[in-house]
């Protein structure tokens, strides 16, 4: 439930920085209600093994990587959600501007921008 929630919904920061804080305090004490001093900060915590980190990966870049991923997905894909979707949100290659009620667009169309300004 997890992962599919986080590959499909835009989370409140709050909530990522709730979870990542528990991740943090049971890497440290073993328990995710009690905290302990850090001796190494969490973003050298997240970097892969090979450059001297744990390898675990931040929640916050999860969230945006799959974002963005369903974001193009939206772009490129031929299946009909997004056909749906495209036909909805997206008018003369432009997102629109005002409010439409979809779950999923409300998570990606931060992303549309920054999808096409770093792709080709």
């Amino acid at each position: 439930m997890l992962v599919h929630t986080i590959t499909i919904y835009d989370w409140p920061i709050s909530l990522i920085k709730e979870i990542e804080k528990c991740i943090q305090n049971f890497i440290w004490s073993g328990d995710i209600y009690k905290r302990k001093l850090v001796t190494v900060c969490w973003n050298k915590v997240c970097k892969p093994t090979s450059e001297g980190g744990l390898g675990i990966r931040s929640i916050s870049c999860i969230n945006q990587a799959a974002n963005l991923r369903l974001c193009w997905e939206l772009v490129t894909s031929e299946k009909s959600w997004a056909k749906v979707l495209q036909g909805r949100v997206i008018k003369h290659n432009t997102p629109i501007q005002y409010h439409v009620f979809s779950l999923v667009w409300s998570s990606i169309k931060s992303k549309y921008n920054i999808l096409l300004e770093n792709s080709k």
